[in-house]
């Protein structure tokens, strides 16, 4: 077991899967969003007054103009709120991050395994591609899974019951913790799009969404195990063989910083060219040089960068990996993208990007085991 600390190098939301709504679920007052917490308004208002409440929210009226109807003796909204932080987004609605029931905001375990999964399938693939367009499923959600089982897996040995895919595989024994941060380390900020279907620019404003963040520069600690001895203990020959690049948590570091290196490479090539004809996007372009030099500045085996969450791009999230198939075209694009035309489709199978004021939303994690 390895105590790994992260630093985020950029803004993250990892979705709670919730929208909250200005007005019943927060207000904005300055520079400051407040999420409210409905039990301490209760403790306010007093239970006598929940029937004028819900009037109130039917009636589209914050609860800071209810309170100061009722005359009620509030200071702060801080005093009926759950969490406070700084607001760049006068939208209507605000996805929220992921918090924990102490209220922290977190970065789950799984989010961070999908991510490194995704590192550790890419580079498997890589020259074994071959054949692997014929195990493309017709379902989206499970297209590559037959792929994923031959990569991961071990075939059930016949007439043995009880042992699946999932059984066999070796990431059962890689485990990776939930990442909590401190209090008061969020931000909402406002994203827009860069989006190629712009005709004089790539920003595009007609959508924009605020987000829940935790603030770059935030740090916090996690525990990754990877369990050899039970693989190297198993004597019927079961579980899939560990490959090199997972034998040992340096290997897995510098799998994973090279991964990340190469796709940010490659995202700097497409909008790099994008650029070419179209403004815009100039930030988001320095902010990728920008982590590039830091996949090239860390220690190798000890440190890396792994990118995942809100807004990551579809290579990420894949690995980008299908691109060699014979069928990509014919087949993977098509189900990731049903409603698009096969000549408007770019290399990424996505035509924008998210960004806020300052860099992407999307989690880029400084990694340092030790």
């Amino acid at each position: 077991m390895s105590k790994v600390r992260i630093e985020t190098l950029t803004p993250v939301h990892i979705g709670s899967g919730n929208m909250l709504f200005k007005g019943m679920d927060y207000i904005v007052k300055g520079d400051k969003l407040y999420i409210i917490d409905h039990r301490k308004v209760l403790d306010i208002i007093g239970a006598e007054r929940v029937d004028a409440w819900v009037s109130s929210i039917e009636g589209n009226e914050d609860i800071a103009g209810f309170i100061a109807r009722q005359g009620m003796n509030v200071a702060s909204p801080a005093e009926y709120a759950k969490r406070t932080m700084k607001c760049y987004s006068n939208g209507s609605t605000v996805k929220e991050c992921i918090h924990d029931g102490r209220g922290l905001p977190y970065i789950p375990g799984s989010s961070l395994k999908g991510a490194i999964r995704t590192a550790i399938l890419a580079t498997e693939l890589k020259g074994k591609e071959d054949g692997m367009e014929n195990l493309i499923g017709f379902k989206k959600e499970t297209a590559c899974s037959r792929i994923e089982e031959r990569v991961f897996s071990k075939p059930a040995p016949e007439g043995k019951k009880g042992v699946t895919a999932s059984n066999t595989s070796y990431m059962r024994f890689l485990q990776v913790g939930d990442a909590y941060f401190n209090e008061e380390c969020e931000t909402v900020l406002n994203a827009i799009n860069l989006n190629i279907r712009e005709r004089n620019s790539l920003i595009d404003n007609t959508k924009p969404q605020a987000i829940e963040t935790i603030n770059s520069g935030e740090e916090a600690e996690l525990e990754i195990r990877l369990k050899k001895n039970v693989i190297e203990n198993d004597c019927e020959g079961l579980i899939h063989k560990l490959p090199e690049c997972m034998s040992s948590l340096e290997k897995l570091f510098i799998t994973i910083n090279k991964h990340t290196k190469k796709l940010l490479e490659e995202e700097l090539e497409y909008w790099s060219g994008v650029a070419e004809e179209l403004s815009g996007a100039d930030s988001y372009i320095e902010f990728i040089e920008g982590l590039i030099a830091e996949t090239e500045d860390v220690k190798d085996g000890k440190e890396c960068i792994l990118r995942v969450g809100h807004a990551s791009g579809w290579r990420f999230t894949t690995g980008a990996w299908a691109e060699v198939l014979r069928n990509f075209n014919e087949k993977v694009v098509p189900m990731s993208r049903p409603n698009t035309l096969l000549m408007c489709v770019s290399p990424f199978l996505s035509n924008s990007l998210q960004l806020n004021q300052n860099s992407c939303v999307a989690t880029q994690l400084h990694c340092h085991h030790t």
